[in-house]
């Protein structure tokens, strides 16, 4: 019962707090004046352009915009501000104005690999590889006893059962391939 009202008291606390942080920035939230725009007589209206639209450059229909000047291409994604002229299908305009940074991105650092030295040819003749015939152990019957169990164990794990079965068949084939290092088969 207790935890109940302290959760309760909490939530109530919580809302109360989301509640008030709300209404302070509603209320400190200023909405701009008519007053705020610019004149023709402010130094901003001749930065802002005659749009006077504030922070945003201004936008001039002219096809053809100053040399090595920014396009402003209008389309179907959006806007898109770029160096070149625009693609068919999106309207062209000039940008009078504003700012624009270009931020390069940092230079990607080049590795250097050095490759091994190539090996010495010494005169032999080069050939098949062939693997010698591992030495007899004298364990062959057992060793292939092993490998039979193996493959039995495998065929069954591969029809499925229950997690009792897979573990005891995971333990069984653990036991012969720990019993078939111990022989020293396959070396």
């Amino acid at each position: 019962m207790k935890i109940n009202v302290l959760a309760l008291a909490l939530t109530a606390l919580v809302g109360c707090g989301v509640g008030g942080v709300l209404w302070w920035d509603a209320q400190h939230r200023t909405a701009p004046s008519a007053s705020a725009t610019p004149t023709r007589g402010t130094p901003e209206a001749t930065r802002f352009g005659p749009s006077g639209t504030g922070g945003a450059p201004a936008v001039s229909r002219e096809a053809a915009p100053a040399a090595n000047g920014p396009y402003r291409c209008q389309g179907p994604k959006g806007v898109l501000y770029q160096t070149e002229p625009c693609p068919s299908g999106t309207k062209q305009a000039t940008v009078a104005g504003g700012t624009m940074n270009v931020i390069s991105p940092p230079p990607v650092p080049t590795v250097r690999y050095s490759t091994p030295p190539a090996p010495r040819y010494e005169g032999k003749a080069v050939g098949l590889i062939s693997s010698a015939p591992a030495e007899p152990s004298g364990n062959e019957a057992a060793c292939k006893h092993h490998e039979r169990r193996i493959r039995k164990i495998d065929a069954e794990g591969r029809m499925g059962g229950g997690p009792q079965k897979m573990e005891w068949l995971r333990e069984r084939r653990r036991n012969h391939t720990d019993e078939m290092w111990r022989l020293g088969c396959g070396r």
